[in-house]
């Protein structure tokens, strides 16, 4: 019921931000919290025909508030972050229109980074977009090793100019374990690399002893771990 409630009251706000848009269509915050409200709406309607067509919307949203307003980060985070959405969708259907979403993310985080070195979120959210892109070409049997050293080098930035909570650190773990796995194709050690993974989820289980990715993470590459050792 919770979830019907939700959605109930995310349909209003979209439908209320509309008419204070047709009122004033220049409340640049209005397109962007609308934005939001497809995206909190696409999360319940998961995968299937509503979740693209609000998070296309939503893109459209975005878009108009950063016409009228280019100077607030969160706009182009918020359109990255759908960009990356829609890409995981695509993948199923198509890894060439996956990875167009994928290099309008990076576009829009790369803009933020290029203007706002110090904010962490968005270094952290251009690392996840090319931890997806080496997790889609490994799926492809394709080298990952570019988009692999690109997402270590935005995690670590990340981490290194105030990336408080476990984010950072779990995202540079998992980095770290896609490439074990191509050093393992390719005939390379990878324990090594596992403990550096595991290194970096133990310190993310710290920082938030309750973030279900890190601790995730860290049972993974002990388990890893645990294989490489009994071979």
């Amino acid at each position: 019921m919770r979830g019907v409630e939700t959605g109930t009251l995310l349909e209003e706000a979209i439908a209320d931000f509309a008419e204070a848009l047709r009122r004033n269509p220049r409340l640049d915050t209005a397109w962007s919290w609308r934005g939001n409200a497809r995206i909190n709406l696409a999360q319940l309607k998961r995968s299937g025909p509503d979740g693209s067509r609000l998070r296309d919307e939503a893109i459209a949203d975005f878009d108009e508030s950063l016409k009228l307003n280019a100077d607030r980060a969160e706009n182009w985070i918020n359109r990255a972050t759908t960009h990356v959405d829609r890409a995981l969708d695509l993948e199923r259907a198509s890894a060439a229109e996956a990875m167009k979403a994928y290099n309008l993310a990076l576009a829009d985080f790369g803009e933020v980074v290029r203007r706002w070195k110090g904010h962490a979120e968005a270094w952290l959210g251009r690392g996840r977009a090319w931890i997806n892109i080496a997790r889609l070409r490994r799926r492809e049997a394709r080298d990952a090793t570019e988009p692999l050293k690109a997402a270590l080098a935005d995690f670590t930035e990340g981490i290194r100019i105030g990336a408080t909570y476990s984010e950072g650190w779990e995202g540079r773990g998992s980095v770290r374990m896609e490439m074990s796995y191509q050093a393992a194709r390719t005939g390379t050690d990878p324990e090594p690399i596992v403990r550096t993974a595991l290194a970096d989820f133990e310190e993310g289980v710290r920082r938030t002893p309750t973030d279900p990715h890190a601790l995730l993470g860290r049972a993974t590459a002990r388990g890893n771990l645990g294989d490489i050792a009994g071979e």
